[in-house]
């Protein structure tokens, strides 16, 4: 049981192989929440799982690529089954790319949506009836990329270029 992990049992935090996920995992773990640690670069998720053998929670490593979301459902749903019911979820995974106004490539921006938007919808949902009816849990959505998705990149008539927020973020 964790003694100082905010009161959570078990949490899943996708996006765990780096940044704000990683860092995220790592103190959930040492105060004895058991995290699932969810991305797709399962290596970096082992190697931290090896830097917090010693943490009084645990750290399982999952692989997981939100930006199939109907597979991150049922990865999630599976998962909320086999760890007697999910306490947290972080949906952090997310992607983002800057790019010029005038090459901006739709792949691209597909693949921006698909994990950011759908993904993240996809992690929060999965779960989120079962949470409501055990009257028990808590959801984030947090995404990396989702910001960088405003950012634009424009070049100017005088060849320079010149960065700027499409859509205010807030802060």
């Amino acid at each position: 049981m964790a003694t100082d992990g905010k009161g959570y049992r078990t949490a899943l935090v996708t996006g765990a192989s780096s940044g704000i996920g990683r860092a995220l995992s790592a103190w959930l773990a040492r105060r004895g929440v058991r995290v699932f640690a969810a991305a797709r670069r399962l290596d970096e998720l082992r190697k931290l799982q090896a830097e917090l053998s010693s943490a009084s929670g645990k750290l399982e490593p999952l692989e997981m690529d939100v930006g199939k979301a109907r597979e991150t459902i049922q990865q999630i749903q599976e998962l909320d089954d086999a760890s007697g019911g999910l306490d947290l979820i972080v949906a952090n995974a997310g992607v983002g790319f800057e790019t010029h106004a005038k090459r901006i490539q739709w792949d691209r921006v597909e693949q921006i949506i698909q994990v950011n938007v759908l993904g993240a919808s996809a992690t929060l949902c999965a779960v989120l009836p079962r949470m409501v009816e055990r009257n028990s849990g808590f959801e984030v959505h947090g995404s990396e990329g989702h910001q960088r998705l405003s950012r634009v990149r424009e070049e100017r008539d005088d060849g320079k270029e010149q960065v700027q927020d499409a859509v205010p973020d807030g802060n």
